[in-house]
């Protein structure tokens, strides 16, 4: 009997694998659904525990089904290296937004050139990023993780440490990182 996984990928905490579930049950209700969540797509696909776990049961004739191609990946090279491994294994994959089943000459063909799609959006996305920190940090704006250098932070860094405290108590007392003391104190003694 040929069985169907579902597999669906987000990158983040903050995101869910729900609309990805129902749109592979709504197509596929015989399949089990598996996901990894928290997961970057230049994640390899083969070293998430998810996908790890489906190649392990897979047998031939076996298919997998994944809401579009860049779940399994965001690079064109380990999108085509899991399609090898697939039709080796003589497992087949399918994309429901590509419309396509990797495992016939069309569908390779087609996945080339989406799995080069998604790797062009990623970079694109990429770019796009440091682009955008450039012009914050162009207009005077703080770009990107903000900082543990609060003024309260640095009053408190300061004064503890001119009472003898050592950098690693300061740090673990405060809740931040040592090196955000150590920045801090550096500051401090060029001022």
């Amino acid at each position: 009997m040929t069985r169907v996984f579902g597999y669906g990928r987000v990158s983040t905490g903050e995101q869910t694998v729900a609309g990805q579930k129902k749109a592979i049950l709504d197509r596929y209700p015989q399949a089990t659904f598996h996901a990894d969540e928290g997961i970057s797509g230049t994640v390899p696909a083969t070293q998430r525990d998810k996908f790890k776990a489906i190649l392990e049961f897979a047998a031939p004739g076996d298919s997998i089904v994944v809401v579009a191609i860049d779940r399994i990946g965001r690079n064109a090279r380990s999108v085509m290296e899991v399609c090898e491994e697939l039709e080796k294994r003589q497992v087949s994959l399918i994309s429901l937004r590509e419309g396509f089943d990797f495992s016939t000459p069309t569908g390779k063909m087609m996945l080339t050139m989406v799995a080069a799609f998604a790797e062009m959006e990623l970079a694109t996305l990429k770019e796009r990023t440091k682009a955008g920190m450039a012009a914050a940090a162009a207009a005077g704006r703080h770009a990107g993780r903000p900082t543990k250098q609060t003024p309260e932070n640095v009053g408190a860094v300061i004064m503890k440490h001119d009472a003898g405290v050592s950098a690693a108590r300061i740090a673990r007392d405060l809740g931040i990182s040592r090196g955000t003391v150590n920045r801090i104190l550096q500051k401090h003694a060029k001022a």
